[in-house]
């Protein structure tokens, strides 16, 4: 259930607020002066409270005591925990428009009302449009000082592979026979002819010493081989 705070020095004013909250559907919390709002405060940040936190802290600016309602606004503006609560002022004293100023800025405050409070139907409506203001705010805020993402890495093109394509047996291309010139061609055929002719007169010459040999008589006593 959401909650909202006020504080308020007069009891039939924060009675009839507290009433109003409950039939809105809303929890709420009063403190009858700043000591008091000032402690729960302190409470919030150490952890000592749980529960939903307030949303919405309705303030009147005069207050018994030294802690006075703009006090408490600057206070919860240092809080850890509650510095995004939406803050109204409420106040029965004609303030100069300087003071308002200074006040509403000192504690970043979300709205001022001056008493007698409006009508239950519009102070609803008032109050609600100035805590989406105040959410609307918070999220800009968070969304500058949020850090910007990191680019991701280009990707590097994966190496290609060369890929050598084994011939095999019968895909390999037969040796080119060499083309020869005229000119080379009848060099080529008179040196053949000249091999021929020297062939033949060396096999002729063999031929003549054999015959020779056989035709001529043997010595006697020469031993035969």
């Amino acid at each position: 259930m959401t909650t909202w705070i006020v504080v308020e020095d007069e009891p039939h004013l924060y009675e009839v607020l507290l009433s109003m909250f409950e039939i809105w559907g809303i929890n709420g919390l009063a403190f009858v002066d700043g000591e008091s709002a000032v402690k729960w405060i302190d409470d919030v940040d150490a952890g000592l409270v749980t529960g939903d936190l307030p949303e919405l802290a309705l303030l009147d600016i005069r207050m018994p005591g030294r802690i006075q309602g703009n006090d408490i606004g600057v206070r919860l503006r240092e809080s850890p925990r509650l510095r995004n609560i939406t803050i109204c002022y409420i106040t029965a004293y004609r303030l100069s428009p300087s003071v308002k100023r200074e006040i509403m800025e000192k504690s970043d405050a979300d709205g001022y009302l001056d008493k007698p409070l409006p009508q239950l139907a519009t102070l609803q409506k008032i109050l609600l449009e100035l805590i989406a203001q105040r959410k609307a705010k918070t999220q800009a805020a968070e969304q500058l000082l949020a850090p910007e993402p990191s680019p991701a890495p280009a990707e590097k093109p994966a190496p290609k592979r060369s890929r050598s394509k084994k011939l095999g047996p019968a895909s390999r291309k037969p040796a080119r026979k060499p083309i020869l010139l005229p000119e080379q061609a009848v060099t080529s055929a008179d040196a053949l002819a000249d091999g021929q002719d020297t062939t033949t007169s060396q096999s002729a010459a063999i031929r003549d010493a054999r015959l020779s040999d056989e035709t001529s008589p043997t010595a006697p006593g020469t031993p035969l081989d």
